[in-house]
Formats: structure tokens, sequence, C-alpha cells
């Protein structure tokens, strides 16, 4: 299955982008990681049974099950060990065109096309926070990707980052250290946490040129007042 026009989520974390893509994901034309496939990587054929949303009656459970918070259901995922442990992306640094090499590219898009196989699907979707700071790589790779850039009021992504169990374990890619360094030399954990915002926003906001009409900004504010309207758009 050739992968054609790729869509990738993009904006910083806690800004609504999994939202977004739990959205998009009942789509009936894209496929996408899930929590199934990323945890069985290594297993080509269990993309199939993402299918079990295009099944009458089933399908539609499995749809709302998206938004359930049971982790038995098959759901969006940012799919780590995919990106990380079997492609071989880096997370906690930036990285460009330049960092691009051929087993990198080779592992990614069969992975992709694996999903688009067995799904039957015609388009990939995805969402992965990380690659933010990774935009210029993905688009490398694929001239012809679409980006959705989710910015949100960066006070209220601040406040959300600040209250997350993950946050000090977090690898801030312009820093060159984890979030619980900085607060170890007594600075300010909110001031980090708006710095990141400001950072993630700016990085796709400096490479947006490249993409041309292959990118669109969506206010998450917006999206939250008129999800029809603003899906619709």
């Amino acid at each position: 299955m050739a992968i054609r026009e790729p869509i990738f989520v993009v904006g910083s974390g806690r800004s609504g982008t999994t939202l977004v893509h739990n959205f998009f994901s009942i789509h009936p034309e894209l496929c996408w990681f899930s929590n199934y496939s990323n945890r069985f990587v290594g297993v080509k054929r269990t993309p199939y049974i993402h299918r079990v949303f295009d099944l009458p009656l089933v399908g539609i459970t499995a749809k709302r099950g998206i938004f359930s918070k049971k982790k038995i259901f098959i759901k969006p995922s940012e799919a780590q060990s995919i990106y990380h442990d079997y492609c071989g992306f880096k997370h906690s640094i930036k990285t460009t065109e330049m960092d691009l090499n051929v087993e990198l590219e080779e592992r990614y898009k069969d992975v992709i096309e694996n999903h688009l196989s067995f799904t039957g699907k015609e388009r990939f979707f995805n969402k992965q926070t990380a690659n933010t700071q990774r935009i210029r790589l993905i688009d490398s790779m694929f001239d012809d990707a679409y980006y959705i850039h989710i910015i949100r009021d960066g006070r209220a992504v601040a406040n959300s980052l600040l209250n997350v169990n993950w946050w000090n374990d977090t690898d801030i890619w312009w820093l060159g250290e984890k979030a619980a360094e900085w607060e170890r030399r007594g600075k300010p954990a909110i001031e980090l946490c708006g710095l990141h915002w400001q950072r993630d926003v700016q990085e796709i906001l400096e490479n947006k040129i490249l993409f041309e009409d292959r990118y669109i900004e969506v206010r998450y504010e917006d999206f939250v007042e008129d999800v029809r309207g603003t899906m619709d758009r």
C-alpha cells in the first residue's frame, strides 16, 4: 500500500492534540497506530484487528471505546515503542532532515504501509508529541504530508503540564535535560512549563513556510467552542 498524503497532528503537549487525534480516528478512510499495534509492533498482522471499527453495531461500540478510560479497547496511540524502539527516532533532542538515515526511513514507512494494508484504509493519520521537534525530519520523508497544528493558550498548557505526574521525567528537547533538573537548580517549575510551550509552538511556526498549503492552524479554544464546525474546516 502506497503512503499517500499522510496527516500529522502536531503541537505542544497538553494542547488538545490527543482529543483531535481521537476525533479523527473514527474517520472511515484513516488508519493510525493503536495501543495494540504499538505493543505488538513485531507482529505484522496486528493492525488487522482495527477492522472491528468497520463492523456493523460492533464498530459503533469500538468507536465509543476510543473515548473511554478503559484500557481494553483499541485506541489511537502515540506509539512510543514504534517510534523510538522499532524505528529509532530520538525523542530527547531536535532532529532535522540532516539526521535522516535509510534504516529509520525504511522501518517507519514499512510499519505505516503495513497498517494501511491490513486495515484497508486509504490514508495514514498520526499524533506524536515529539514530532514537534522532528517536524523537518518527518517532512523530508513525506513531501506530500499534511499538518494540523493545535495551538492552545500557553497559560492553560503550562498549568496542565504542572499537574501531570510525568512532567518531571520529561526530556526537554531544547534544554538538553529533564524537567526535574530545572527544579533542582531552584528555578520555578511553572516558568519551564511556559518556556516549553513557547519553544514547541515556535518550532512549528518557524517551519510552516516549508509546508505551504499542506498546513493548517487550529485554536484549541475554537475547537471546544465549535467541534463540528472546526472539524469540517
